[in-house]
C-alpha cells in the first residue's frame, strides 16, 4: 500500500518524466515531419485566414472539432509576427501542456470518482502517460 506522500512523490516523477519527454520531442521532433502536419497547417489557415470551416475539399482532417486548430493558428500568427525562426515550436509546447493536462485531469477524475482507492489516482496517472 503506498502512502498518500509515496503516491504523491510517484505523480510528480512521473509527471517530470512525462514532461522532459514532450520537451525533448518538441526539439528533436520537427513538426513539419508529422504524417498529417500539411493538413493540420491547411486546417489552421482556414480558420484564420477564410474565418470558416474547411470542408472535404480543402483537408481530408476537416472532420475534426475546430478548437485546436484556430489555438494552434492564434499561437502561429503570434510567433509569426514576434519573429521566432520556427514558429511550430510554440503550437508543439501548447500541445505538449495539452497533454500534461489531460493525464493530470485522468488523474483527478479518478481521485474525485473513487475517494475510497487512494491508489488509484495514481494507476490512472500511468495509465494515462
Amino acid at each position: 500500500m503506498t502512502t498518500p506522500r509515496r503516491a504523491r512523490a510517484l505523480a510528480v516523477a512521473t509527471l517530470v518524466a512525462l514532461a522532459s519527454l514532450l520537451v525533448w520531442n518538441v526539439a528533436q521532433y520537427p513538426w513539419r515531419k508529422g504524417y498529417d502536419a500539411t493538413a493540420a497547417a491547411h486546417y489552421a489557415e482556414t480558420l484564420g485566414a477564410s474565418h470558416r470551416l474547411p470542408t472535404a475539399d480543402d483537408t481530408d482532417i476537416w472532420h475534426n472539432p475546430p478548437l485546436w486548430f484556430a489555438l494552434a493558428g492564434a499561437v502561429y500568427r503570434g510567433a509569426e509576427i514576434v519573429g521566432l525562426p520556427d514558429p511550430g515550436i510554440p503550437v508543439q509546447l501548447l500541445s505538449a501542456l495539452f497533454v500534461l493536462g489531460i493525464v493530470v485531469l485522468t488523474a483527478v477524475l479518478a481521485r474525485e470518482l473513487f475517494p475510497e482507492r487512494r491508489a488509484l489516482p495514481l494507476v490512472a496517472l500511468g495509465c494515462a502517460v
